[in-house]
């Protein structure tokens, strides 16, 4: 979802931004480089001292086999998940001493079973739970947390055509860059997850489909993301 990135980085404004892709010309996100980075990058926070915002956006696949689960790499293959995606595991060790005052994760994936040919299925229960603890056991001096997935356990996440990218990532960045702001002009992390929900619920209920995506807030309700527009990592 490259183009999703490129719109991302200049509509908004960051003090450091890290993309990886799966196309080339860019920083491959290999299961190794994804992992390798995510290090560099809580090794970056604690030198700093701590950060104010720390965000992370996944768009791809995510699967599940013998109860574990995984997201996808760019090369990831479906007969060694255990060996080329990134578990579940992984993630948490290689964010686990991460140093910021906010922490956020969106995940804008499915799940898919290697058993049926790696076909679309619904989000699971499971995968939500797990990555829900990565987010909920990870980091140091964090005040705010918060996870949003595109879809609810047992819902597919959708793709437009018209907007070439996912229809969660298109309600999304409309959030961050102003329209998720309450009458105020303050943009929480609230408003940004009650902004995308009613967007793709009504997105979804005139195509008759189901997608709600999921907003879980882990502390700070209230907590204010214009770091998000402003100087975040």
């Amino acid at each position: 979802d490259y183009p999703t990135h490129a719109k991302a980085q200049s509509l908004l404004k960051f003090d450091r931004v890290l993309t990886m892709t799966s196309v080339a010309g860019g920083l491959r996100a290999t299961q190794a480089n994804v992992l390798r980075q995510m290090r560099a990058l809580v090794a970056e926070t604690r030198q700093r001292g701590g950060v104010d915002t720390l965000i992370i956006y996944f768009t791809g696949h995510g699967f599940e086999k013998e109860q574990k689960h995984y997201l996808a790499a760019a090369d990831t293959r479906l007969s060694d998940l255990a060996g080329t995606g990134i578990g579940v595991e992984a993630l948490r060790g290689a964010l686990s001493s991460v140093e910021a005052r906010q922490l956020v994760f969106f995940f804008d994936a499915c799940r898919n079973d290697p058993s049926k040919g790696g076909e679309q299925l619904s989000l699971s229960d499971g995968l939500t739970k797990d990555l829900v603890e990565v987010v909920r056991r990870t980091g140091q001096g964090i005040v705010s947390r918060a996870v949003f997935f595109a879809c609810s356990a047992g819902e597919k996440a959708f793709y437009s055509e018209d907007w070439q990218q996912s229809v969660f990532t298109h309600y999304l960045l409309e959030a961050l860059t102003g329209k998720g702001a309450d009458k105020s002009g303050e943009l929480t992390l609230t408003g940004v997850g009650d902004y995308v929900q009613k967007r793709v619920l009504a997105w979804s209920e005139t195509r008759k489909v189901k997608q709600l995506p999921d907003f879980m807030q882990l502390g700070g309700a209230k907590e204010n993301v214009d770091a998000v527009r402003s100087g975040a990592l």
